[in-house]
């Protein structure tokens, strides 16, 4: 009996790797550059992945240092964060107590199939203004953000 193939896996698979500068996490919100990417998902996925890897690290003065991440999706022209729209699952902390450290922040967020083409970028802030720098090791030397995005097909 012939059996189709399924079409299941990975499809559409874009790697974005930009060229930044080093960038001093405040308690001000604000975008992490080289984290933007846009779009369109395989007309048949179940969900969209969005994986990113990015160099952080930290030289303490105080007891401790914490970095939120959140998933951004542009609405209209305006950034959005998709974790203060009610999804709790678009935040990541960081946190390092009575520490130095220098360590990649890795991770992923699942978001629901859609049609078209959507844009979507890390925001991010730390709650103490204690120094948190991403984009480069304590020695200075840059190191670019990894972004992917895909589709997931079951």
């Amino acid at each position: 009996m012939y059996k189709p193939k399924t079409q299941t896996g990975l499809k559409k698979i874009i790697y974005n790797r930009t060229s930044v500068n080093e960038q001093i996490l405040t308690s001000t919100y604000t975008a992490l550059t080289g984290t933007t990417v846009a779009y369109t998902p395989a007309s048949n996925a179940d969900h969209v992945i969005y994986e990113y890897r990015i160099m952080a690290h930290n030289d303490p003065d105080t007891t401790y240092t914490s970095g939120f991440l959140e998933l951004q999706e542009e609405i209209s022209g305006t950034w959005t964060s998709l974790f203060e729209n009610g999804n709790s699952g678009y935040q990541v902390w960081e946190q390092h107590t009575y520490t130095r450290y220098q360590n990649i922040w890795e991770g992923r967020f699942v978001i629901p199939a859609y049609s078209g083409s959507k844009s979507f970028r890390l925001g991010c802030y730390s709650t103490d203004s204690q120094e948190s720098t991403v984009h480069s090791t304590e020695d200075s030397q840059v190191v670019h953000p990894e972004i992917s995005i895909y589709s997931v097909i079951n």
